[in-house]
């Protein structure tokens, strides 16, 4: 189900190891149905793997029409989003 496949690339992307760019690419696939499972795992993530999740939801954002460009290109700009 969507929630183990974004549980799972959220594990990927937190690595930060070559299989990172493969989670990010999931939970782009997932898109919004994502959302409520990555954003629970937030507050138990530390600040580096916070900021590689974020940026891994910026397709997601851009797609929603929050943001755009460069804005979503750092991870203290993902994190609020």
């Amino acid at each position: 189900g969507v929630r183990e496949r974004a549980l799972a690339a959220v594990a990927l992307v937190v690595s930060g190891g070559e299989s990172a760019s493969d989670g990010a690419e999931t939970l782009s696939r997932l898109g919004g149905a994502a959302l409520p499972y990555v954003l629970a795992q937030f507050d138990a993530l530390g600040p580096d793997a916070r900021g590689r999740v974020a940026l891994s939801l910026a397709p997601i954002a851009r797609r929603m029409g929050i943001g755009a460009g460069a804005d979503l290109d750092a991870p203290e700009d993902d994190i609020p989003f």
